[in-house]
């Protein structure tokens, strides 16, 4: 199994909820130590390509500021691990930030899991009182694979052209929960091709990220995520 330092989920993966420490900061992911999340993700047809499972392993209170760490497992379609990694999310001054480690495709990585990976990337900013139609700002992540010190590729995803549509319920094996609605783009470069693709996402408050759908540039549904199991 090849540890890496990153977080392993599509998409994503988001979540929020009003700390009961500050009445002026949402964190966006349970902020409770041994919180447990599973995540399953599908592809076009509904068959499962895998899991990930994470867990809260620290948080953090200065004030009003919030940093909680979380430890994250990615299992193939045969429920065998394929990676491991960590990451952190913390909100300050009213605003969740949330690492691009997330917008990197599970399965994709999962085809490098030999390769040495490093991730360099932005924060995306989620500020508290969102609300509908609200226009949320870019990010981007490059991740560079090599083998023996030798370069093998670059990858520069974006996410840009954030939105939030809509406050839905939405229902899964795990519950139900009022989420918000959110979509955008996503450009994804190497040396060889550019792909680019939609996708919306459905999160949660003091939950994390419901659900997530992925789509193709004529509008097909690719793959899908979802939150089918919570313990807190």
């Amino acid at each position: 199994m090849k540890k890496a330092n990153l977080f392993l989920v599509t998409l994503a993966i988001l979540a929020g909820s009003k700390g009961v420490f500050s009445q002026d900061c949402v964190f966006y992911y349970p902020d409770v130590e041994g919180a447990k999340i599973e995540l399953t993700h599908y592809d076009d047809k509904g068959k499962i390509t895998g899991k990930s499972k994470q867990e809260v392993v620290k948080v953090e209170r200065a004030g009003s500021n919030v940093k909680a760490l979380i430890k994250s497992e990615y299992y193939d379609d045969k429920n065998e691990s394929v990676f491991e990694g960590e990451m952190e999310f913390r909100c300050e001054g009213g605003v969740f930030y949330v690492d691009m480690d997330n917008y990197l495709n599970e399965q994709s990585l999962a085809a490098f899991k030999d390769a040495e990976m490093e991730i360099k990337g932005d924060n995306l900013e989620y500020p508290s009182g969102m609300k509908v139609g609200d226009v949320l700002g870019n990010g981007t992540v490059t991740l560079s694979f090599s083998s023996a010190g030798m370069s093998m590729m670059n990858m520069t995803t974006t996410v840009k052209n954030r939105k939030v549509e809509a406050i839905e319920d939405i229902t899964t094996s795990a519950g139900t929960f009022k989420c918000y609605k959110i979509s955008y783009d996503v450009e994804s470069k190497t040396f060889i091709k550019t792909i680019t693709a939609k996708a919306v996402q459905w999160f949660s408050e003091d939950v994390g990220m419901v659900k997530t759908e992925s789509y193709d540039q004529k509008g097909r549904l690719t793959g899908s995520t979802v939150l089918t199991a919570i313990q807190k």
